[in-house]
């Protein structure tokens, strides 16, 4: 009689348990790269709020600042428009450098350009000037302070405006002209031309 062979079946257990564990290795990398991503999402929306947050601000910045600038410039224009009101006291020369330094420095905020330094000459020359205003020294003041704006405007000029260079050069003639010897009220075409001068290049840096 023949033997009949009974062959015991494999355990299916170890193909289940590998199974269960490529599966698992599968799970983590699909979740690892997606909070990778959720990561980089949120870090790439952070950035790009600053950004514009940064910009946003920037904007308002600038826009204060031509703003500022422009009410300089017209306080300043619509003052030496009233020509011929030099007096002895000198207060209408004080008041044009006065407000001659605010609109430079306005436009030098609105560049970022720094010019404080010359500007600070000038407010102490325009405060000289009515401080004794008897003296005889009145014309070397205001060539002073010419002088201290020339180089402020020059500055702002060759740093950003690199075409006005005959404007600045018309600018520093008028300085050049004024006689520290010479009583200022004697020569008030000449003081005025140099306003006048300074006026025209501020407006043509707009």
């Amino acid at each position: 009689m023949a033997e009949i062979k009974i062959e015991k079946k494999k355990p299916i257990w170890p193909w289940i348990l590998l199974a269960a564990i490529v599966l698992a290795i599968i799970l983590y990398f699909v979740f690892l790269n997606n909070d990778d991503d959720a990561t980089d999402d949120d870090i790439t929306t952070e950035q790009v709020m600053e950004d514009d947050a940064m910009d946003v601000d920037n904007g308002d910045m600038n826009t204060d600042a031509m703003a500022s600038y422009d009410a300089a410039l017209t306080k300043y224009s619509n003052f030496i428009g009233t020509t011929g009101e030099m007096g002895i006291d000198h207060e209408y020369s004080h008041t044009a450098l006065a407000l001659l330094a605010s609109a430079v420095e306005a436009k030098a905020d609105v560049l970022n350009v720094d010019v404080s330094a010359d500007l600070d000459q000038v407010r102490k020359n325009a405060d000289a000037i009515t401080k004794q205003p008897y003296e005889l020294n009145h014309a070397d003041l205001i060539k002073e302070a010419g002088e201290s704006i020339t180089r402020a405007l020059e500055t702002i000029q060759t740093d950003k405006y690199p075409n006005l260079s005959d404007e600045l050069a018309q600018v520093e003639k008028d300085v050049a002209n004024i006689e520290k010897e010479k009583r200022t009220l004697k020569q008030k075409g000449t003081v005025n031309g140099f306003y006048q001068a300074a006026e025209d290049l501020l407006n043509k840096m707009n």
